[in-house]
């Protein structure tokens, strides 16, 4: 009963990291995690669902811009695909039980403190202490916390049930 009397659920939570020791953390809070939110927002039947999903789990598909549309592509790690099949139980509820949900896929998110992922990697980069390179010639989509919260709220009044947006 957590979302009785809920207009709207934003579903942003997830396990967000480069590695874990046990993989399947990813799945259990990812996919198994929305599962449950899910389950109780039909169960509600909220008017809004709201679910942010992720560019990792669109995955990539060598020379092709990623879009709405895009086909599932290759995903890198437990993470992506973690991302990709709990994007699927989405699509599935929508489909198939009507949960009235809108998928936003935001890039790379940065913002004010991030010192635990991609905040971390990109300055360990700039500042010239990053062990490695990105690849030069792909773009690295990022996007600013505050645009990712507007998006949410215009899908929120705007977004169209059953539809993804990056």
């Amino acid at each position: 009963g957590t979302m009785e009397d809920v207009d709207a659920t934003f579903h942003l939570a997830a396990l967000v990291d480069s590695w874990i020791r046990d993989p399947r953390q990813f799945f259990r809070v990812n996919v198994e995690g929305t599962d449950h939110v899910t389950e109780e927002a039909l169960r509600a039947q909220v008017w809004r669902f709201l679910f942010t999903s992720s560019m990792s789990g669109i995955g990539v598909t060598p020379g092709v811009v990623m879009r709405e549309d895009s086909p599932p592509g290759k995903v890198f790690g437990a993470y992506e695909e973690s991302k990709a099949v709990a994007e699927q139980h989405v699509a599935a509820a929508v489909r198939e039980r009507g949960l009235p949900a809108i998928t936003l896929i935001p890039s790379i998110v940065i913002g004010p403190g991030d010192v635990r992922n991609t905040g971390k990697f990109l300055l360990s980069y700039v500042r010239g202490e990053y062990p490695g390179t990105f690849a030069e010639d792909s773009p690295l989509p990022v996007v600013g916390v505050d645009d990712v919260v507007r998006a949410h709220l215009l899908a929120y009044e705007r977004g169209r049930v059953g539809e993804r947006y990056i």
